[in-house]
């Protein structure tokens, strides 16, 4: 069985069997409304999605990924999620007398954003990475949040910033070996001889804000973005 979907406007094979090769020992993060079944064991669909995948979760939805799985046969748990009416979209809801409309009065929130504290790996070899096994003979890698940046010799700054939902995956999967989706691995692997590239990585709980620190200070610093990441 197999489906195809966009995301990003980037076309997506999906079949039974890679999405079960892909989970297959994966911690499954702590159950939320929507999950999926997997071999049984319960995904969040969105962990699920972006795990088979390389997707970050903030480039999609909940519907996509319950749709996804779905499609390919799998069970799938929570409340459908229903799109908005016609009529409710681009028109406001109609008061009824009496009753007072607060849509115009201004809105404020406060966010407190605590201090992130990034411990990173050593470096290690890129080749090593794509190579050596998981384990104390190898090199690990967390399973969890995170971000994680690559250098080249010789090369002014980084050549890839990036954060990611599940640090193993995105980068022995994703990154170095590219069996799934991420341009910027494609990009540099392109360019550049993989034995003069290094990796290191450290988990947050909050990897879009310390992605977005890093960009910042990057730029402070070079002038610009690293080579190979196109933007914050």
């Amino acid at each position: 069985m197999e489906y195809e979907f966009t995301v990003n406007r980037r076309r997506y094979r999906a079949t039974r069997e890679r999405v079960i090769a892909a989970l297959d020992g994966v911690a499954p993060e702590p159950a939320r409304l929507h999950t999926v079944e997997i071999e049984g064991v319960a995904f969040p669909v969105k962990q699920a999605l972006s795990v088979v995948f390389g997707i970050e979760r903030a480039d999609f939805i909940t519907p996509t990924a319950r749709r996804v799985f779905q499609k390919l046969g799998f069970a799938v748990s929570g409340p459908s999620v229903a799109r908005p009416r016609r009529s409710e979209v681009g028109h406001p809801p109609r008061k009824r007398p009496g009753t007072i409309d607060t849509r115009d009065e201004p809105q404020v929130q406060v966010f407190d954003i605590p201090t992130i504290m990034l411990k990173w790996s050593q470096w290690e070899r890129w080749d090593d990475v794509a190579e050596l096994p998981e384990g104390d003979e190898g090199i690990h890698i967390p399973t969890g949040p995170g971000v994680y940046e690559v250098l080249g010799k010789g090369a002014m700054g980084r050549l890839v910033i990036g954060k990611t939902a599940h640090l193993r995956e995105r980068i022995r999967q994703g990154l170095v070996r590219g069996t799934s989706p991420h341009l910027a691995g494609q990009k540099v692997k392109e360019n550049h001889d993989t034995a003069d590239l290094e990796i290191r990585w450290a988990s947050t709980d909050c990897p879009a804000a310390a992605e977005e620190e890093l960009h910042k200070r990057h730029i402070a610093e070079h002038g610009a973005l690293p080579k190979y990441t196109g933007h914050t």
